[in-house]
């Protein structure tokens, strides 16, 4: 499969979305490379991740890719078909975490503030630039969904948001630059000029189900660095983040099987076809960024990174996988560090395409 076609594959559902934008820069040396911790690791709390998204938001809405989007209309991601991204297992690497941050932008946030009025409203404004009923301008910059809420980032006038509020709203708590607001037990959020932490889902907890400013607060404790987040959980959590996490597009989670919704589905498997598809894993992160030129995928590079605490895979086996991709994939493979939870350290790493001045 030519190079050019594997790249459509992985991005399945990316050109539909972006059509008509410019070409997203920073590919080029933004993909983890065991470098620095990625910021939002700030909102990810020891315990409780068990799902993680994560969108550069500020990045798409900078180069225009929501313009003219709707709620009823958006598309932020397509099933690939057989013949596009289930054609090549490297091309999984790139369409998992890609089709679940847009997905969860465009949709998750629009079902998840629906019980905060004019905020939600203001929040998600930069994601539908078409609306008239926000003047001023909103600077988000990106968006995590961890733990049940939404952490909002970027630069916020906090006295707006606060007056956006419903009634019913009351403030429940002045933390450090953060104002909790609640109404009972079914809404929460938290307010700074530099973070938005919003509750909007369920919120189960070890102890059964929480409320939503257990949730919030869950999340603003480690923000505010008076609780353990993932990263200071263990040296194999630290390695999956640095490994992985850096990207525009991230999505993971811990202690699951990661599967398709349906047999052949490789949207949400980023190893999907490899010895590992549905591996057991204390904790998995896939990351992408892709690069695009006239609405056409170029360039992308994309990173998954777990521990395997199922039945060991030889690296030989992982690598033989993609022994025949159009992308260039690497695969290391070594023993995790943690002693009381044995397994493996896994780094799958592809590079699709070439710069837009050599195709």
């Amino acid at each position: 499969m030519r190079r050019r076609r594997l790249l459509a594959g992985a991005g399945v559902g990316l050109a539909a979305t972006l059509a008509g934008c410019g070409s997203l820069s920073g590919v080029g040396g933004r993909g983890a490379r065991g470098g620095s911790l990625p910021p939002y690791a700030r909102s990810l709390p020891a315990d409780g991740t068990t799902g993680l998204l994560y969108l550069d938001v500020g990045k798409l809405v900078d180069r225009g890719v929501f313009d003219g989007s709707d709620t009823e209309t958006a598309t932020p991601a397509q099933t690939p078909t057989p013949d596009e991204a289930s054609s090549d297992p490297a091309s999984a690497l790139v369409a998992a975490p890609v089709s679940a941050g847009l997905l969860a932008a465009l949709l998750g946030l629009g079902f998840g503030l629906q019980g905060y009025g004019d905020a939600g409203s203001r929040l998600v404004a930069p994601l539908y630039p078409d609306r008239t009923d926000v003047e001023d301008e909103v600077g988000l910059r990106g968006l995590t969904f961890v733990a049940g809420v939404v952490v909002a980032t970027g630069a916020f006038d906090t006295a707006a948001f606060d007056d956006a509020l419903p009634d019913g709203f009351e403030t429940a708590a002045e933390r450090e630059a953060y104002t909790v607001s609640t109404d009972g037990d079914e809404a929460a959020i938290a307010v700074s000029e530099e973070a938005i932490v919003v509750a909007t889902g369920t919120f189960d907890d070890t102890d059964g189900p929480a409320t939503a400013r257990e949730a919030v607060t869950r999340v603003l404790d480690a923000r505010l660095g008076t609780a353990d987040r993932l990263a200071d959980r263990s040296p194999d959590a630290e390695w999956v983040l640095r490994q992985a996490g850096t990207h525009d597009f991230v999505g993971g989670g811990e202690n699951t099987s990661v599967d398709g919704a349906d047999d052949g589905d490789r949207t949400y498997d980023p190893l999907a076809g490899t010895p590992l598809a549905g591996a057991q894993t204390s904790l998995i992160v896939s990351g992408a960024s892709v690069e695009l030129t006239g609405g056409e995928a170029t360039n992308a590079r994309a990173d998954t990174a777990l521990v395997n605490t199922g039945d060991a895979v030889s690296q030989s086996a992982l690598e033989s996988v993609y022994a025949d991709s159009d992308a260039t994939v690497s695969v290391t493979v070594s023993e995790a560090a943690d002693g009381d939870d044995p397994g493996q350290r896994v780094h799958v790493t592809g590079e699709f395409g070439s710069a837009p001045s050599r195709l």
